[in-house]
């Protein structure tokens, strides 16, 4: 060990300089002192910014919540971005025209259910089809009448609706879009097209909602 101030070689536990005085031993306490306290900012940094980020994702997890399983991707019906509106809440009712009535239940701003409409509009483009069937859309996020009539739906058919897009042709039920599901929704609406004993099982609740508001 060497004087920090004049260099001269010390003795084993030995912390003051024979030659110059200087105390070695205070200046090695003062930077490990420092060296503690520099470690102890790191880590306070450190937890800070990592509680700050979970507190984060979980705002963000419960205000716009998207679930992906193997089988469907949606929104959840639980977002709080948007206001209720409770006016003009009338509901829509299909028209009676020999269609199908593909029923669907959205959300305003989810992707998913913009995806499955684009798909839907080409449909409605498919000369080879799009005579079969009839949309009917009901926002839900900020239509508290259109909410109810898809819990009422939900049931009536005893399905657990976790998320938007939720829809209905004929008496087949879907949640979630994903390319994957364009097959199955063309084979639905030509299957409940050509067998006229396929059930509407949302107009009935409609009716009775209707009737409830009277």
């Amino acid at each position: 060990m060497f004087c920090r101030k004049c260099g001269n070689g010390l003795k084993e536990n030995e912390h003051v300089c024979n030659i110059c005085g200087e105390d070695n031993s205070k200046k090695e306490t003062n930077v490990a002192l420092i060296t503690v306290i520099g470690l102890i900012g790191i880590l306070l940094c450190v937890g800070i910014y990592i509680i700050y980020s979970n507190i984060n994702k979980v705002i963000e997890d419960y205000n716009s919540t998207t679930i992906t399983t193997k089988s469907r991707e949606f929104h959840t019906t639980k977002r709080k971005t948007e206001s209720i509106n409770h006016e003009d809440n009338e509901l829509e009712r299909p028209v009676a025209n020999g269609k199908v009535n593909l029923y669907i239940f959205y959300g305003s701003t989810c992707q998913y259910c913009k995806n499955l409409h684009d798909y839907i509009d080409k449909l409605k483009s498919d000369s080879t089809i799009n005579y079969m069937f009839n949309v009917v859309d009901y926002e839900v996020w900020g239509n508290m009448t259109n909410n109810e009539l898809m819990m009422r739906v939900a049931e009536k058919i005893d399905y657990d609706v976790k998320g938007v897009p939720f829809y209905i042709i004929g008496e087949e039920v879907f949640s979630g879009y994903s390319e994957k599901y364009n097959d199955k929704i063309r084979e639905h609406i030509k299957k409940a097209y050509h067998n006229k004993d396929t059930k509407d099982i949302v107009l009935p609740i409609i009716e009775e909602m209707t009737e409830d508001d009277r």
